[in-house]
């Protein structure tokens, strides 16, 4: 990386507060940049780290005040950043070719540019799209499609007939079209369903480690263009999954549930199968999902709740100590009071007697 400050200013539309002709020659934290490296503070967590700062120059928010530090104000630092990454520290494309140790069957098809590693299986009628890269142990199933300028990492797995759009990303493990989990009870075993479908991606997908995406029982499993979904993610036969929805680690949504667009959704979520989700929806970390959410809700919690319900629930979950200890003392006071109008009610029937 080489470029001065009023450069990466122009490439993402920052306005430069400093000397112009600064150089830049790397990205670092906050805490670990030193002299030609630029920063960047979002989390006022770390704003601490400010002052003693090795960093030429930084990327912040506009009005930010960081001394005689030179910087970059931008609307939205985290995208700023992003940008020069991309622009200036991305890793050089590989050179194309079909590495020997590899296999493609005669009847695939591969477009220019295509950079198949060793250990890649590509099988019959299969079609990959220009400029794509395979890394080795990447296998590509039998009428299966790749798009153009992807990359599918080490261990990828596409079954036969899934698609994928362009510009996708598979990082290591990504299981794309494995059999949806479908049996049916006989007796007191199960019967495996047939699963006949596929699974579809769009355009501009990630899909990072070990996610996976089943194909469908009949149909599709969809996932649209512009989804990220983090670590170990499962989506199930015949989910959809719409357009810019972003998906953490360790969720698992349940078959033929469908999530619409912008949502978020946390790690560790659960969402029950046969569901919708409202676009931008937002369910938080841990959630168990049991019903249908509304567009734009906010959910929270086992089972998932609607935010305002939630908190009134959490706030008497922590008072509960506090109204056991009154519970008990009203109990131990009615027992007192019993065991006195027993006796009075005693007292009086000698009378009477």
């Amino acid at each position: 990386m080489r470029a001065t400050l009023e450069e990466l200013a122009g490439r993402v539309g920052a306005k430069a507060i400093g000397p112009a002709d600064l150089v830049i020659t790397g990205v670092n934290t906050i805490d670990r940049a030193g002299e030609g490296e630029i920063t960047f503070l979002t989390n006022p967590r770390y704003a601490r780290f400010l002052p003693r700062t090795g960093a030429s120059a930084i990327i912040v928010a506009p009005g930010k005040d960081t001394g005689d530090l030179p910087r970059l104000e931008a609307d939205n630092p985290y995208l700023a950043l992003a940008k020069i990454v991309a622009e200036y520290c991305a890793p050089p494309r590989p050179a194309p070719g079909v590495d020997e140790g590899s296999f493609v069957d005669p009847s695939a098809e591969v477009g220019e540019g295509v950079r198949v590693f060793p250990g890649v299986y590509v099988g019959p009628r299969a079609r990959i799209g220009p400029e794509t890269v395979l890394y080795p142990g990447v296998f590509i199933g039998e009428e299966a499609s790749v798009g153009a300028d992807c990359r599918l990492y080490p261990n990828v797995v596409v079954l036969s007939r899934c698609r994928l759009g362009d510009r996708v990303i598979c990082q290591p493990g990504v299981v794309i079209g494995g059999d949806g989990f479908g049996f049916a009870p006989d007796g007191d075993k199960w019967f495996k369903i047939l699963q006949l479908g596929v699974a579809e991606i769009g355009d501009d997908v990630e899909l990072q480690a070990n996610t996976c995406v089943d194909r469908a029982a009949m149909g599709a499993t969809v996932i649209e263009s512009g989804v990220k979904a983090d670590n170990l993610v499962q989506l199930a036969h015949g989910v959809h999954v719409g357009r810019d929805t972003v998906i953490a680690a360790l969720t698992g949504v349940a078959g033929s549930t469908t999530i619409g667009r912008h949502a978020v959704i946390a790690a560790q979520v659960g969402i029950a199968g046969h569901l919708h989700i409202g676009d931008g929806a937002t369910l938080t970390a841990r959630a168990a999902v049991m019903n249908d959410v509304d567009p734009g809700e906010v959910m929270y919690g086992v089972p998932a709740r609607k935010r305002r319900e939630t908190f009134r629930l959490y706030g008497a979950l922590s008072r509960l100590p506090e109204t056991d200890k009154k519970v008990r003392a009203l109990e131990r006071r009615v027992e007192e009071l019993a065991r006195r109008l027993s006796v009075l009610v005693d007292d009086e029937e000698g009378k009477d007697g």
